[in-house]
């Protein structure tokens, strides 16, 4: 999906993605300025807004969150945020709960079940395709925080012809017991440091 049809799709969902402040966050502006030898051996960067997936209840409920952080198989450091709402027809939408994330736990990263010929690793430049999972708390404003949420990020990197079946470029995750994922009405932009 490119960032045209992203945006169209996302503000068409009531998301008001106007507002968002990543692109100028300064996790972003300062990831080059980092000592590189002190951060993890790749960075994850994400902004999607996920529906009830697998039939899961939840119909009206959608989830618009963004994280950056950094990883490798001893860990993983970052967060975001998030905003869990219910698509009702009222403006401004109802919020379930929003707030800050955190990553806890670094649990998996694999590679594209399909890569090109000649680059097993689904790279292209700078850049990575796979699916990274990791447990994260989240911090909803005036409510307990959420322990050991898994988030699943995948990235199919179209330019590196590095993809997986049955996975769509997004993030799956089961909160406030509702299933989300990239299906229908959603959509999302991830991508990992190679």
């Amino acid at each position: 999906m490119n960032r045209r049809n992203f945006l169209h799709r996302a503000s068409a969902g009531t998301i008001g993605l106007g507002s968002l402040q990543l692109l100028g966050s300064k996790a972003w502006a300062d990831q080059d300025c980092h000592n590189k030898e002190q951060d993890k051996d790749k960075g994850f960067h994400f902004v999607v807004a996920s529906v009830p997936i697998n039939g899961s209840m939840g119909a009206t409920d959608r989830l618009l969150f963004w994280g950056d952080g950094t990883f490798d198989e001893d860990g993983v450091e970052g967060g975001g945020k998030f905003d869990h709402w219910q698509r009702t027809g009222v403006f401004p939408a109802p919020i379930v709960s929003s707030g800050k994330w955190k990553a806890k736990e670094f649990v998996s990263f694999v590679l594209p079940t399909i890569t090109a010929p000649g680059d097993p690793e689904a790279t292209h430049g700078p850049f990575q395709g796979g699916i990274l999972t990791l447990k994260a708390d989240f911090y909803p404003k005036g409510q307990p925080k959420i322990k050991d949420v898994v988030l699943e990020i995948v990235c199919n990197l179209g330019p590196a012809g590095a993809s997986t079946p049955g996975k769509d470029e997004g993030v799956y995750t089961t909160f406030q017991g509702v299933a989300f994922g990239p299906g229908p009405g959603g959509a999302g932009i991830t991508i990992f440091d190679a």
